[in-house]
Formats: C-alpha cells, structure tokens, sequence
C-alpha cells in the first residue's frame, strides 16, 4: 500500500475497483489536453512519462497536453514515484487548530470550530456535451477538492479508492439518472492540497459525494 508508510502492508484484494477516469479535449485546430484521474496516492515523473510514451503514436495528446493527478488514496499500490518523498464547510476538520491559528497574518480566521477552518471552495471543470436532439447534456467532469481523503485506516489488506470513489461514482450515477444522456457520465475528482484538513468522518464519509450537483443546472432543452 502507498499510502501507510512503515505500517503499510501488501493488498491481499480489493474492496473497490481502482479507476482511471479521462476528460479529453480538443479545441478546433488547437492542441489536445487529457485531464487523468487516478485511483492512486499521486501521479509521478515517471509514470507521466511512461503514459506519455505509450500514447504518443495512438493519440493527439503529446506529453505537455498530458495531465496525471492521483486521488491520494492510501490504499493503492506504491513502488512508482521518481522522487522521495482542502475543502468543504461541514464536511471536512482541521486536525492541527493551533497551527492554523498562528498561521500567516492575513489568513481568513474563521473562529475556532475545526468544521470552519478550512478552505469552502471546490473547483470544478465541467463538460457538455450535444446529443441527437442538438441539447447541451452535461457528460462529466473534472474537480479538484481539498481534503486528505483517506478513512481506511493502515490496518487494511484491501485496494480502494477510499472517499474519492465515493465523490466521482455518486455524481456519475446522479447524473445519468437526472438526465438520461446516450452516454455514460465521467466525474473525476483529483486531490487538491490538504494539508490539516480530515474528512469528518463521523457524518460524512459516505456523503460527500452528494455536495456537487448543485454545480449544474439544466441547458436549453425540455
């Protein structure tokens, strides 16, 4: 396991799939950028690189264009980094009040409640696409959320994408519910900095995949 340090052990199985999700995109005449989320503690020089050269003679993506951004789950395979080595109101902690506290000067203080100091804002990217009917239908996207995501504690034989795979299957499964597109749905959410910031895991392990949809609102059309 990559994430667990000296504590980490080897995966005896998995307790959910690991993933990789792609946005693809393409201006007319411009050059062609693939956003990669996956399922693993974080990209690495070498693993870019590696993708990179696999799909140089398949693709239009060159290795500029190539984005590789990992889900920080701790449970996932380890061994391919080339060097050694948040966040929504309510749904996320700071662990280390004291520190934030005396932080830089001009830091927003937002009282002493872990559940408030921490950074509220998500950025998502996201992407429609036509359908048959010339409707703007969302098909997915591509977020960056501030939080350390890892419940599974190191005492776990088991691969998971953790809480990310909550967040990116329960928007997909929403959305293809709201909206009946003739596709399937892409969400992939990468980690951001975290820093002190922990799920609150008490309430919201499982929910937080349910924050988004507020995003997206319906385009012309029925």
């Amino acid at each position: 396991m990559a994430g667990y340090s000296a504590m980490a052990g080897v995966g005896q199985g998995f307790r959910s799939r690991l993933t990789a999700r792609v946005i693809y995109i393409r201006s007319a005449g411009g050059t062609a950028v693939a956003l990669v989320q996956c399922d693993l503690l974080s990209g690495s020089r070498i693993l870019h690189h590696k993708i990179a050269s696999l799909i140089a003679g398949k693709t239009d993506v060159p290795a500029r264009g190539l984005l590789l951004a990992g889900t920080h789950t701790h449970s996932g395979p380890g061994n391919y980094f080339s060097s050694n080595f948040y966040n929504i109101c309510g749904k996320t902690r700071n662990l280390r009040m004291d520190a934030y506290r005396a932080n830089f000067e001009d830091i927003v203080d937002r009282g002493p409640d872990p559940l408030n100091a921490v950074n509220p804002v998500m950025t998502m990217i996201c992407v429609h696409l036509l359908n048959d009917k010339d409707w703007y239908r969302p098909a997915g996207a591509f977020s960056s959320f501030s939080i350390h995501p890892t419940a599974v504690p190191y005492i776990n034989a088991y691969y998971s994408a953790d809480i990310f795979g909550y967040i990116a299957k329960s928007l997909e499964t929403r959305l293809e519910k709201n909206y009946n597109t003739p596709w399937s749905m892409i969400h992939a959410v990468v980690n951001g900095t975290h820093g002190d910031n922990s799920p609150n895991y008490v309430t919201e392990v499982q929910r937080l995949g349910h924050g988004p949809l507020a995003v997206y609102r319906l385009l012309p059309g029925p």
